[in-house]
């Protein structure tokens, strides 16, 4: 009888972002029933006009709740795996922000005018030490600090993770 397979189920998920004029919680991902290890988040933006702006990356203890969530597909990295959590971006602001724990990054980014194409602006690299996401109601967003975002901003992210059960 072969040994069962203990490795963790890694995944990925790339997708268009399209945040409010004055975003809060632009992207979010929460824990399903598995415990996630996120390791990288990467976003590269592009507006009409050139603009900077500081990104935090938050954790909280409790959920958004309110506004209106578009649910982002994720794939797994081996075909033999079913599909893991889902990673959520608001077309509408959340009503009421979840319980802050903390901000876990402050990213300072330059957005690019289009005309010289999306650039990489946000790069937090956890492969070493992941963020970890326990189920029950902890969520790690990238938060806008209700700053009002230029026109015309483009915006593509891809998360990679790891989700087990330690």
């Amino acid at each position: 009888m072969p040994a069962p397979d203990y490795r963790p189920r890694q995944y990925t998920a790339n997708f268009v972002v399209s945040p409010v004029a004055t975003p809060t919680d632009f992207i979010w991902m929460l824990a399903g029933a598995n415990i996630v290890k996120l390791r990288r988040i990467r976003v590269w933006a592009g507006a009409t006009a050139a603009a900077g702006y500081t990104f935090q990356v938050v954790r909280r203890s409790t959920l958004n709740t309110g506004g209106t969530v578009v649910p982002n597909a994720s794939i797994p990295v081996d075909s033999n795996m079913s599909g893991g959590v889902a990673i959520f971006t608001y077309s509408v602001n959340p009503t009421v922000l979840g319980t802050l724990v903390g901000v876990l990054a402050n990213v300072p980014a330059i957005i690019p005018a289009v005309a010289g194409g999306i650039q990489l602006v946000v790069d937090i690299d956890a492969r070493e030490r992941p963020l970890i996401i326990h189920p029950g109601g902890e969520a790690i967003s990238i938060f806008g600090n209700s700053v009002s975002f230029g026109a015309g901003l483009s915006m593509v992210a891809q998360y990679e993770w790891d989700e087990g059960e330690s």
